[in-house]
């Protein structure tokens, strides 16, 4: 026994915890399909709607601005729209999300797409939210290959 394993030993000792793996490994799949649920705030029970309304209010509380869009296919025309607005220029950077890649964004002519992750010097950025708070008006962004976030 090396002393990794002996010290492991110690605590599991100390611990009571059964020496048999399966027996861990079964404690612990019990633990996750029986976890307790934390403290759900009364907004964050609000029907779906209602917190969607919530999340755009809070959210354009603090400057952000929101759009909602009917199918992924108006995202292209949306951007552009925004960018025009803004006088920004008709550039975009994007990671290879595949939901992302799957607008079609060739419909914007004048859309300039770049991929993969910034040098710093974008202006503009579309990314995948993996999801939102609502009480904050916060997104929650996963950032990757397939999604770079600078």
């Amino acid at each position: 026994m090396n002393s990794k394993e002996a010290i492991l030993h110690k605590i599991r000792s100390s611990l009571k915890a059964p020496s048999n793996d399966t027996i861990r490994e079964a404690s612990v799949a019990a633990r996750l399909a029986d976890h307790p649920t934390g403290v759900i705030p009364a907004r964050g029970q609000l029907p779906p709607e209602e917190r969607l309304a919530l999340f755009v209010s809070m959210a354009e509380k603090y400057s952000a601005t929101t759009e909602r869009i009917e199918t992924l296919d108006a995202l292209p025309a949306a951007v552009s729209d925004y960018l025009k607005r803004r006088n920004l220029p008709a550039t975009i950077r994007i990671g290879a999300d595949p939901r992302l890649a799957a607008a079609p964004w060739s419909s914007e002519a004048t859309l300039e797409i770049r991929h993969g992750a910034s040098d710093g010097h974008d202006l503009a950025t579309v990314s995948h939210a993996f999801g939102a708070f609502a009480e904050t008006g916060t997104l929650a962004l996963l950032s990757g290959p397939d999604n770079p976030v600078t």
